[in-house]
């Protein structure tokens, strides 16, 4: 656009600007002429006046300070990166407030859309500070008919301005509205698909308590699904405002938002509120089967009122008295609520409502089985007609189906962006009914054989296994600190684990509790370990991951064995034997279901590429038999499976990064920095600052392909240390970089052993059955270890191998050993049973002997992780799960009066199930402090629930 162009642009909306609103329209169709593109461009910015005053709260009359003429380049380059996170793929349009741009997300390794503000408007810190509020609103709805807003963002230009930008759901496709105007109306299928998708949309912010305020067919994308079905995504939400929960709406300045679309309580006197949304759905879908807008005549003197008009076209006459109630000038003739608008479409007949076609359908599918069979068995699949059942705008796991497979519950962050609550939805087409509002993660949801009740693990209040009613009242505590329950399939008795989550700990005791009344019964008692049970498809018998002597780590020891209820037989099922002998590593043990046909569960070779897999159980000895089978073949991590009577089978498909981060200034809380340290596309884990801060280690990979890397934080630089070609964890370095110490696993028989290499020595073996060095003694004269189970602290002089055992505790794992040199003093955790606790004790330099007694820190969570000493000696940095999340703590520390002083405080939060510390395995999690910056983990992720059908079960 040329500077004289803009001109002529300017000068017209400057004087329109300044006319009533109703006038406008005419005054720059008078001036435009005949130049069509002039006037269309002038009413773009006109509208975007009306809509964005009461958004920025300035004055229509002061936009156009802010109005620029259009940049003839792109404000983003193509190929560079911004907030060292996006690269920009390409420019893909501009509008009134801004540029829109495919990118990158570096660390979601996905496609997303960024949407600029404008230089102008951003340059504004009101504007910015009420884009923040804006975006919080949004966020507060995932809908897979709502365009996702994620957060946002800044970048400083070469030129030194700060540009603004929202990242979001990407979304392929067209307009309602470039659909009208390339190829006219929408077939009456089409249309009505179209609507109810925007039905459900506007209904779930309605429920959120927000109405969208601009809805307008430039504001609904339709993208191609793949099988054919049109998806419809509501975009624009920024311009939505919280509504009072009061009836009545919200009152604003009136004419806020887009002529032709506003209700007139909108238009007149800035009422806002669900009913106004339904007034606009009204005129979109008016504009959808005519192609037209409708219009209000012109009352004549006598007359009392408008009229309204519509087009005169053809279309389905169900859809005139829609329209029209919809348009209702008195917003109380309307219909109550959106949702009565679908079900007012939908047209009459057998079938009646669309839950009633989809049983139909199914219906049919099962009398003509034998045909639906023989397509699946020529199309080989094991797990068919795949679809995806919440969308990728949310956070939903760990799926569990009813029996019938009518019902499932999953665990869900829909309501709440970043925390996880339970869902309960009924199958095909139901709704999600949100069942718990805790701010705490609630996780591994079982439901009940007839779909009643729901048993989950919460992390609120200390952690524990709650039981809920799905039809009526608050959930109630069955089991405090109990993990990963599952009820029977007779619904009587509920199986569940207490311990500490990390496997290499020996603390693990199953459980199996009657639900109607009655004492939990220990499963295997005579166990070193055992852990995750899980029902057979009859309940007569239970498996468990477990460990039975103490006579090697227990990484080596544990298996998949089977017991009976009354626990008289118990049998090794050598299920993981044989999984390592065909080179799979399950994923994550505790996702394993026991279907008909045997065990289904999460794996792949080395644990790179994660599907679907099952192997059969004998039914007379109990132990696997015949080579595990791939079920799903798919580029991508399913795990979770849950599998109902019918066949049906619901997983989990997760994806996401894992990087190291750092918090500076730690032990002032509100001064905290947070700032990303590694970028690469492989897992980044287990991450150990040397003494001095100059050298940082970690494992990097993915499965059990995984190096040593060290990084040079003076030079910012990183390079490949070792690449042991074995499982590698809880590497760790001297201040000088030249002495190394780290755990190797041998994947033969998951025997752990510790490694150490001096300088560009060999790298040697210094133990077997022993692993986790931790942290350093007076420099590096020692390093500490945990070996046994349960398991002892010992130090190893890393240039003779010589060791020794420094702490240890008969019934209780003591692990997680740091040093202070200021303070000379060692810190530890001792488990016993499902309780840890963090101690401290004085351990001399001129002796290496513990000294005096042992100080406890205090500390109200379950599970306190990885204590390490601030620089000083004054401060001890550690995990913990005290508000029902994973986040980082600091107890101000007495070395004078050896006790701890004061209460902990919160050094940093992670309540986001999006970015959370939570998403990091136990074994992959590691807290290491330089003076007063901290080093960890942090596991960004995104994950869905789809839905199949099990082939030859």
């Amino acid at each position: 656009m040329n500077a004289e162009r803009w001109r002529e642009i300017k000068s017209i909306f400057d004087a329109a600007a300044d006319l009533q609103a109703q006038e406008q329209a005419a005054f720059v169709h008078s001036s435009a002429g005949e130049d069509r593109e002039l006037e269309a461009e002038v009413l773009r910015l006109l509208r975007a006046n009306a809509s964005t005053d009461g958004f920025m709260e300035k004055p229509a009359a002061d936009l156009h300070t802010y109005i620029e003429p259009v940049r003839d380049e792109p404000v983003l380059e193509t190929g560079s990166i911004y907030a060292r996170r996006f690269e920009i793929l390409r420019f893909l349009s501009r509008g009134g407030m801004g540029e829109v741009y495919e990118a990158w997300d570096t660390e979601l390794d996905e496609a997303v859309a960024l949407k600029t503000i404008r230089l102008q408007i951003a340059s504004n810190v009101e504007v910015i500070e009420r884009f923040k509020q804006e975006v919080k609103q949004a966020r507060e709805v995932s809908h897979p008919n709502i365009c996702r807003v994620h957060e946002l963002f800044s970048h400083s230009l070469e030129d030194g301005q700060l540009v603004w930008f929202l990242s979001m759901e990407l979304l392929r496709g067209e307009t309602v509205l470039e659909w009208i105007r390339t190829r006219g109306p929408l077939r009456p299928a089409l249309a009505l698909s179209v609507c109810r998708q925007m039905v459900d949309g506007l209904g779930a912010a309605h429920a959120a308590g927000l109405v969208h305020r601009d809805f307008k067919s430039s504001n609904v994308i339709l993208i191609p699904g793949v099988t054919g079905k049109m998806r419809a995504v509501i975009t624009d939400f920024g311009l939505s405002l919280k509504m009072l929960r009061a009836a009545g709406g919200l009152a604003e300045p009136g004419g806020i938002g887009t002529r032709g679309y506003m209700a007139p309580e909108q238009e007149e006197n800035g009422e806002v509120g669900p009913l106004a949304d339904q007034y606009s759905l009204g005129v979109v879908m008016c504009e959808m089967v005519t192609g037209s807008l409708p219009e209000w005549s012109t009352p004549k003197p006598q007359s009392e009122k408008e009229t309204l008009k519509l087009p005169e076209k053809e279309f389905p006459a169900r859809w005139e008295g829609v329209i029209r109630r919809c348009l209702q000038r008195e917003s109380k003739d309307r219909y109550p609520a959106i949702e009565n608008v679908a079900a007012a479409l939908a047209p009459p007949g057998i079938f009646g409502t669309p839950r009633r076609i989809v049983a139909a359908v199914l219906l049919m599918g099962v009398m003509a089985g034998g045909g639906v069979l023989w397509l699946r068995a020529r199309n080989k699949c094991r797990i068919c007609e795949i679809v995806q059942l919440t969308p990728d705008t949310d956070e939903s796991e760990s799926p569990s189906l009813s029996r019938d497979g009518h019902v499932i519950v999953y665990s869900s962050d829909r309501s709440d962006t970043g925390n996880l609550d339970i869902f309960l939805q009924q199958l095909p087409g139901g709704r999600p009914s949100r069942l718990t509002s805790v701010s705490a993660r609630d996780v591994s949801p079982s439901i009940s054989p007839d779909g009643s009740a729901v048993a989950f693990r919460s992390e609120r209040d200390g952690g524990g296994i709650y039981l809920k009613d799905v039809h009526a009242g608050k959930e109630v505590l069955l089991v405090p600190r109990g993990r990963n329950p599952l009820i029977s399939p007779d619904g009587k008795s509920l199986v569940y684990w207490t311990g500490d989550p990390d496997p290499s700990v020996a603390s693990g005791k199953a459980f199996l509790l009657p639900l109607r009344g009655g004492q939990p019964v220990q499963i295997a008692k005579s166990f070193q370990d055992s852990r995750l049970p899980v029902w057979s498809p009859d309940g007569q018998r239970i498996m468990f991951s477990g460990c039975e002597k103490a006579d090697k780590a227990l990484s080596g020891c544990s298996e998949w064995w089977i017991t009976s209820r009354d626990g008289r037989r118990i049998v090794n099922t050598h299920v993981m034997r044989r999984l390592r002998s065909d080179g799979l590593i399950m994923s994550q043990p505790a996702e394993i279901f026991w279907g008909n046909s045997g065990l289904v569960f999460g794996c792949g070779p080395s644990g790179l590429q994660v599907n679907l897999w099952t192997i059969k159980l004998d039914p007379q000895t109990w132990t696997s038999v015949g080579a595990p089978r791939q079920l799903l073949k798919e580029n991508a991590r399913d795990l979770n499976p849950s599998i109902a009577n019918n066949g049906a089978i619901a997983f989990t498909r997760k994806s996401g990064a894992l990087h190291i981060w750092r918090i500076d200034r730690a032990p002032h809380p509100g001064e905290v920095t947070l700032s990303k340290i590694t970028e690469d596309a492989q897992i980044d884990s287990s991450p150990f600052v040397s003494e001095g801060g100059r050298w940082l280690v970690f494992t990097r990979g993915r499965g059990s392909r995984r190096s040593i890397w060290i990084r040079d934080n003076l030079e910012v630089s990183e390079s490949l240390l070792v690449n042991p070609g074995m499982p590698t964890r809880s590497p760790i370095v001297d201040k000088t970089g030249q002495l190394l110490a780290y755990e190797q696993t041998d994947l033969t028989n998951e025997v752990t052993s510790i490694n150490i290499r001096v300088g560009e020595g060999p790298v040697r073996r210094l133990c077997r059955g022993c692993g986790a060095p931790t942290a350093w003694f007076d420099t590096d004269r020692a390093f500490f270890y945990r070996e046994g189970m349960p398991s002892v602290i010992k130090m190893a002089d890393p240039r003779t191998g010589h060791s020794w055992v420094v702490l240890q505790e008969d019934g209780a794992d003591l692990s997680d050993s740091s040093w202070s040199p200021a303070n000379e003093m060692m810190l530890f955790t001792e488990t016993k049973g499902d309780r840890k606790q963090i101690f401290a004790v004085h351990l001399p330099r001129s002796t290496a002997k513990v000294e005096g007694k042992w100080i406890p820190i205090p500390d109200t969570g379950v599970s306190p992780e990885h204590p390490r000493w601030s620089g000083d000696g004054h401060t001890i940095f550690y995990f913990s799960n005290k508000d029902g999340f994973s986040c980082i703590y600091g107890q101000a520390f007495s070395p004078e009066i050896a006790e701890s002083a004061g209460t902990s405080f919160a050094v940093a939060h992670f309540h986001n199930q999006r970015a959370s510390i939570d998403n990091v395995l136990t074994t992959a999690r590691n807290l290491s402090v330089d003076g007063d910056s901290i080093y960890f983990n942090l596991g960004e992720q995104s994950s869905t629930i789809w839905l199949g059908s099990l082939v030859n079960r």
